[in-house]
């Protein structure tokens, strides 16, 4: 399954994202983008899909992820044929590392916040006590003004920073990896010559995997030959 970069919209007024999605189930299919993305669930059920990890999802679910892990929310079926009752509902909020400043994460009151957004990398869900806070604040959120809701992210920040592992399971196993790579070519310069697939494991890769990978491949190769 190939995986493709999708992004919010976000005002330009507004340094991050904050977004309402409400729809008859959510629409977005297997993606990635190059923000942090928090997505707390307050009214659906499905499977949502983190790297190489599946999990079941309700009301309250929790999730925070870093940049380019791939993930996607698949509602059940009655969502997907339109006959549930209610609407599948869900708040997003997204942002960059440098949202507030490109030496913002470095200074010294994010001390304790950067070593999860490390762990960020494999995705994890929110549990307990920590969570009911979370979701709390991003309900605040929703009808704040742009210094409230800079102001709940802090805080946030401060729960996420705070947390005990009994608080969170990470999710994906392979996500940390890939993107130490992608880091690794960016710094290098090359950002656009590494792509992740993510196929059904093993050695025996379908056609469509391995014509993406060869296709791939052909378009640095003549371009050396030039």
């Amino acid at each position: 399954m190939k995986s493709i970069e999708r992004r919010l919209p976000q005002e330009i007024d507004k340094s991050f994202i904050v977004f309402n999605e409400v729809g008859t189930y959510f629409p977005y299919p297997w993606h990635y983008h190059p923000e942090y993305e928090l997505v707390m669930i307050r009214r659906s059920t499905g499977r949502r899909m983190v790297g190489d990890h599946i999990g079941h999802f309700d009301e309250g679910d929790l999730v925070f992820m870093g940049p380019r892990l791939p993930h996607v929310w698949v509602n059940d079926p009655e969502f997907l044929h339109g006959k549930k009752e209610y609407l599948a509902d869900a708040i997003v909020i997204q942002f960059v590392e440098n949202f507030l400043g490109q030496f913002f994460m470095r200074i010294p009151e994010m001390e304790n916040f950067r070593p999860f957004l490390n762990i960020s990398d494999r995705g994890m869900v929110i549990k307990g006590r920590a969570r009911e806070k979370i979701n709390a604040l991003m309900e605040e959120m929703l009808p704040g003004n742009g210094l409230q809701r800079l102001s709940s992210l802090f805080s946030i920040f401060d729960i996420l920073s705070r947390l005990k592992k009994s608080e969170y399971e990470v999710l994906a196993s392979i996500g940390e990896t890939l993107n130490d790579i992608y880091k690794l070519y960016r710094w290098l310069g090359h950002a656009d010559h590494f792509q992740s697939l993510i196929g059904p494991g093993e050695h025996d890769f379908p056609p469509e995997i391995r014509k993406l990978s060869y296709d791939f491949l052909d378009q640095f190769l003549k371009n050396e030959k030039k």
